[in-house]
């Protein structure tokens, strides 16, 4: 804070209207990180009125775009006691006013031409409508990062962007559709983002009816995964291979996944996980044919 009160100092006496907009700015992303959102709020709005004075789309973007921050990530009081449904109601009103402000982001990038600015807003104004359920308004931001990311032709922008719009359609209850994006997605993306890539084919031939399809997918995420420290993702694949591998009559094979699994969920602490897995080995033992 002490850096940040000499720069905004430094620009009031320079008279530096740019850089006393990024000050405020940066006094309320302080703020916001503390969790004082009405002192959050107040440095961010004078930030986005410092902007517009000096006709900086840049800056009004960025401020704009903090704002959106702001409501999408408020913490919802403890004090008074609220019902769920008054917590429910404040969450929504918070998305609405994030969803807000991302729409004034999104159409000063749109303004300005700048792709690079627009396809990541457009991505968060994405899972920000999936935050409200609304699924069609989610898929058109989707798509709209997409094109932005096309347009830029950047190739590992495009394969995040087909990978998002995946998870989007996999959300939305549309697995054929994920199915066809993320399948796009995977010739473009690098080795770290495929396994990503696969877990959503493997989900979306799963929802499909074709375990074997599926199986493929998430058995060759698990071999690419085992070669990093994502622990959790190891998890979620290695589940869904030993379920798979059940399900299609692979009983051994099945059991031996599901023991890794209760090894990776352990190796993360994941208490409840652990217990779970161990309570369905159990059941498979049990079970016997």
């Amino acid at each position: 804070m002490r850096l940040l009160r000499q720069w905004a100092e430094l620009a009031r006496i320079c008279a530096d209207p740019v850089d006393r907009a990024a000050a405020e700015l940066g006094f309320g992303a302080v703020l916001h990180m503390d969790g004082t959102f009405d002192a959050a709020y107040q440095r961010y709005e004078n930030g986005l009125a410092m902007a517009y004075a000096d006709d900086s789309p840049y800056g009004q973007t960025l401020a704009a775009n903090s704002l959106a921050d702001l409501f999408s990530s408020r913490r919802l009081p403890q004090q008074p006691v609220l019902t769920d449904a008054q917590l429910r109601t404040l969450a929504q009103q918070d998305l609405r006013a994030a969803v807000a402000w991302l729409e004034i982001a999104l159409d000063l990038a749109s303004g300005l031409g700048d792709l690079a600015t627009e396809a990541p807003c457009a991505n968060k104004l994405a899972l920000t409508y999936e935050r409200l359920g609304e699924w069609e308004a989610a898929i058109a931001m989707h798509q709209r990062s997409l094109a932005a990311a096309q347009r830029i032709g950047a190739r590992q922008s495009e394969a995040a962007a087909w990978l998002c719009l995946a998870q989007g359609y996999q959300r939305a209850s549309k697995p054929a559709e994920a199915l066809a994006a993320a399948q796009r997605a995977l010739p473009l993306a690098n080795p770290a983002l495929q396994p990503m890539v696969r877990i959503v084919i493997g989900a979306a031939y799963r929802i499909l009816k074709q375990p074997e399809a599926a199986l493929a997918e998430y058995e060759q995420a698990y071999r690419e995964l085992r070669e990093t420290d994502d622990l959790g993702s190891q998890l979620a694949c290695v589940t869904g291979v030993a379920d798979l591998r059940m399900q299609l009559g692979r009983r051994a094979e099945a059991i031996s996944a599901l023991q890794e699994a209760i090894e990776i969920a352990h190796a993360l602490s994941a208490t409840q996980e652990e217990a779970s897995l161990r309570e369905q080995l159990a059941n498979w033992n049990q079970n016997v044919p």
